[in-house]
């Protein structure tokens, strides 16, 4: 039988071979990768770097990166250099990239460098993610979440959010001077079948409209301030974890 020939390994590739190779590599990639020369001034740029900067891949060719960056992010990059000298450096600092629609575009950077042993030069490797919109949905969910806890706790009504189990997984301020409590965390270590129901069959009622329709409007029910006295409430509440409005 005749053997079937090797398929070529990386090491048989000739460096056109390489080339190519990373060349195809760099264009299908999600990630922008620059290579810089010692001065910082780009080398090669795949697709994605023009899309992240808003430049033609030809117009960075020979143009100086660090024009892209902010002073605190030219003194990152430097530090930068000087570290990957001993291998890859991974780090999670946001740079912002200028573009020419005057919006700063928000990245993540890899950096590592090679030295050429023709010339003991240094070639560096930069590797950007555009990070743009998950900065915004965090800081827009960081505002949303400003928003519900001012709205949670400045309601005069008093709130609680339980579990199915009944545990208190929050509450209000107004739910606690309408109990009479001063802290939060008195009610959070309760049992709210035992603890706060006047009646514990009232719980069972409650939990069997939640089941049956997924809310509850204006139930009549008594609860238990801090002394023991019974306190007439109107509770409509809604969803899984029962947000209970009184």
């Amino acid at each position: 039988m005749s053997k079937q020939p090797k398929e070529n390994r990386l090491s048989d590739l000739t460096l056109k071979e390489k080339t190519g190779l990373f060349q195809a590599m760099a264009e299908i990639s999600e990630a922008g990768i620059l290579i810089l020369d010692e001065e910082n001034r780009v080398e090669f740029a795949n697709p994605r770097v023009s899309r992240i900067i808003g430049y033609g891949q030809d117009e960075l060719i020979e143009r100086d990166f660090t024009g892209f960056l902010d002073e605190k992010s030219k003194e990152v990059l430097s530090s930068l250099k000087k570290e990957s000298e001993s291998g890859v450096v991974k780090f999670s600092h946001e740079t912002e990239i200028s573009t020419p629609s005057a919006h700063p575009v928000v990245t993540e950077m890899c950096f590592a460098s090679h030295a050429l042993k023709s010339s003991n030069r240094r070639k560096y490797f930069v590797y950007l993610w555009d990070i743009s919109f998950r900065k915004r949905l965090s800081e827009e969910l960081r505002e949303s979440e400003k928003k519900y806890i001012d709205l949670f706790q400045q309601v005069d009504q008093g709130i609680c959010i339980t579990s199915k189990q009944g545990n208190v997984l929050d509450c209000n301020q107004a739910l606690l001077d309408m109990l009479g409590y001063e802290s939060k965390e008195d009610l959070l270590e309760m049992d709210v079948t035992r603890d706060l129901y006047a009646e514990s069959d009232d719980r069972k009622k409650f939990q069997d409209l939640i089941e049956r329709d997924g809310h509850v409007k204006n139930f009549e029910v008594e609860f238990k301030d801090k002394n023991g006295e019974s306190v007439p409430i109107l509770m409509t509440a809604h969803g899984r974890k029962m947000t209970v409005v009184m």
